[in-house]
């Protein structure tokens, strides 16, 4: 039998890693709908948009910029500011 790279070895290692992790946040019900778990950052949430821009709303907060892109592995992001914050610093 050939020998792995410790590439190939960490690499195959990480995937049973995540699957276990993965089995175990569903049998304890860590788990809801559009949730997903990843060992290198955990658990996130897959989100539209306009799902985002209600919560931030909701918070009392505004958009201040943002990038949707997620092609070539880019995380979207959003940079919300408090919107009673930016008035009272504006003087008005």
């Amino acid at each position: 039998m050939p020998s792995r790279s410790h590439e190939e070895y960490n690499r195959s290692r990480g995937a049973t890693t995540a699957s276990r992790l993965s089995r175990a946040a569903d049998a304890i019900g860590l788990r809801a709908d559009g949730d997903r778990f990843t060992p290198f950052i955990g658990f996130y949430h897959l989100s539209a948009a306009d799902e985002l821009e209600a919560e931030i709303a909701d918070a009392g907060l505004r958009i201040a910029d943002a990038s949707w892109d997620d092609s070539d592995g880019r995380w979207p992001w959003i940079a919300a500011v408090n919107q009673s914050v930016e008035t009272a610093g504006s003087g008005a």
